[in-house]
């Protein structure tokens, strides 16, 4: 009886989207490549049944469920509902995708669907054995999506996952088995019990510091942050859109629990965490400036995005948290609406380079407005959400202290340059040309994704006042 009152009050989401896994896989025996387009709809109804689910389930108190290996909580389900409205128009803009795929097309979504039942347990997972659990279901999924293309490209950035995946697996092993031998548990409650008046060591504070390192191949940081532009060049743009916002959003939501659990003893953990930070910036910043591939540019785009954002979790307190969170919030909007703009224009084109893009701007204006306002926002210029997002990590730092101040002005002069690297595309988009860039209005659904998310990053910034009120709500309820 524990056990259904456990699905029924906590894990009723995640059974949604596993049934929904085998669904696909039993349709995927009998429909063949002409009904390729009710694999999309199959898809977009088991989401949103999951999504409809998030509301019947326990937010407060605190839920417990199966043995304590899972929680639910408000927390919980402001990051599931992330994850589930990313995967809403990941599936939305993945038509061009799954035309190519026909019969498989059903495969593709069993993968993602898998992918996403990872990402939501990892939200859950309340000690290292169901996080590890999470974990390798997440990239498992992961890897198979990256290689659906099926080409050298997609061959060659599918293994470097793998290898990246498995090390930093190895890792993650080694750093709990640490902790494991220091408290003896594995489960975070019990956790917290066996670190009070804990004095802590440089052993512990290893063993956090490799935790730490392997959690950041999921969050697309260094020291695991090199496969990212070779995997978003090999996969498809809504593989692409998926990769960088999922495992993301559900990395930082366990890396977030894992440090306000070990961080107050392991006193060199946040120092790591931000140098870990600024590293990360240097390297997407570094590599976006050299880019003319509009993949690989998303790919060291979303490792800056990365690093901001880890900035704040070199000290975990409730302010920084709920100033992650808003950064989730928006990133999450603003990185649907490029990836969808982008992948507008490659179906149209077929081209993918940054020169492609020279002259858009005088044949087609409203698109080329949308672009302006999302990279503006990954820029951190107002009026878009990125620029609040990027003022409240700042905030978060210099209301650290003295010490920090060091990390806040390297933190500023690369934010300075990171503008440079979104000014980039769109000074070509203004180049004159000759020729005239054809964009055919057939992807309806790509076009609603860039349009409605656009408007959202513009609105996350006009209304911030009560979003971070509501975000410092989640923040205290961690």
């Amino acid at each position: 009886m524990d056990f259904l009152t456990d699905i029924k009050v906590a894990f009723l989401p995640e059974l949604i989207i596993a049934g929904f896994v085998f669904i696909n896989i039993f349709l995927s025996l009998f429909f063949n490549k002409k009904f390729y387009k009710t694999s999309q709809w199959i898809a977009i109804l088991g989401v949103l049944s999951a999504f409809a689910a998030i509301g019947m389930v326990q937010a407060e108190p605190t839920y417990q469920a199966f043995n304590n290996s899972l929680i639910c909580n408000v927390y919980t389900v402001f990051f599931k509902s992330l994850i589930l409205v990313a995967s809403f128009f990941v599936i939305l803009i993945s038509h061009k995708v799954i035309k190519k795929k026909r019969a498989k097309a059903f495969e593709h979504f069993s993968i993602l669907f898998c992918a996403i039942l990872g990402a939501m347990l990892l939200v859950s997972a309340n000690d290292f054995l169901s996080a590890f659990a999470a974990l390798e279901m997440l990239g498992i999924s992961c890897y198979l999506l990256s290689a659906l293309l099926k080409n050298y490209r997609a061959k060659e950035s599918s293994l470097k996952y793998l290898i990246s995946g498995i090390v930093a697996s190895a890792v993650f092993l080694f750093g709990v088995s640490y902790i494991y031998g220091i408290t003896g548990t594995i489960n975070f409650d019990n956790l917290m019990l066996a670190l009070e008046g804990y004095q802590g060591s440089m052993l512990f504070a290893l063993a956090s510091i490799m935790v730490v390192s392997a959690l950041t191949m999921r969050i697309s940081a260094m020291p695991f942050a090199n496969y990212v532009p070779d995997v978003y060049n090999g996969s498809s743009y809504p593989v692409g859109a998926f990769l960088s916002i999922v495992p993301v959003v559900a990395g930082f939501s366990f890396l977030s629990r894992f440090l306000l659990i070990v961080s107050p003893y392991s006193p060199a953990l946040g120092v790591v965490i931000m140098i870990f930070a600024l590293l990360t910036i240097c390297y997407g910043v570094y590599g976006a400036l050299r880019q003319t591939d509009m993949r690989r540019f998303m790919g060291y785009s979303s490792t800056i995005q990365s690093g901001f954002m880890l900035l704040v979790l070199g000290v975990v307190n409730a302010y920084n948290i709920s100033s992650l969170l808003y950064y989730l919030i928006c990133y999450l909007f603003m990185a649907l609406a490029l990836w969808a703009g982008l992948s507008m224009f490659y179906n149209s084109t077929g081209r993918d380079d940054i020169g492609a893009y020279r002259g858009v701007a005088y044949s087609r204006p409203f698109y080329t407005t949308a672009m302006i306002f999302v990279l503006m926002a990954f820029a951190g210029l107002p009026p878009t959400s990125g620029f609040l997002a990027k003022f409240f990590v700042m905030s978060a730092i210099a209301r650290l202290g003295f010490m920090y101040i060091i990390f806040l002005l390297v933190a500023l002069l690369l934010m300075v340059v990171g503008v440079c690297v979104y000014l980039k595309p769109l000074r070509v988009m203004f180049e004159k040309t000759s020729e005239n860039i054809n964009m055919p209005n057939k992807a309806v659904f790509t076009k609603i994704t860039l349009y409605v998310c656009t408007a959202v990053t513009i609105l996350l910034c006009l209304y911030s006042a009560k979003i971070i009120e509501f975000c410092e709500l989640i923040a205290y309820s961690l």
